[in-house]
């Protein structure tokens, strides 16, 4: 199974298809698109300089949250 290092919000996250993440601040998009860091197809790896030329990661937001109250 694929595997993809992408950046949101200033986190990391390894992320494979089919998976649910909760990220921060993505607005009122329906669909979001990462530049992966790293690929791993099973034995092969692509590591980006900083990024993977050609490889995009897509999500479907499925919920977005509410800030809390401020303390």
């Amino acid at each position: 199974m694929k595997k993809a290092v992408i950046v949101s919000g200033g986190h990391q996250y390894i992320v494979e298809e089919k998976q649910k993440l909760e990220v921060e601040l993505v607005g009122d998009a329906k669909t979001l698109t990462f530049e992966p860091l790293m690929v791993i197809d099973g034995d092969k790896v692509q590591v980006g300089q900083p990024l993977v030329k050609g490889a995009t990661v897509t999500a479907d937001v499925l919920e977005t949250g509410v800030k809390g109250e401020k303390v």
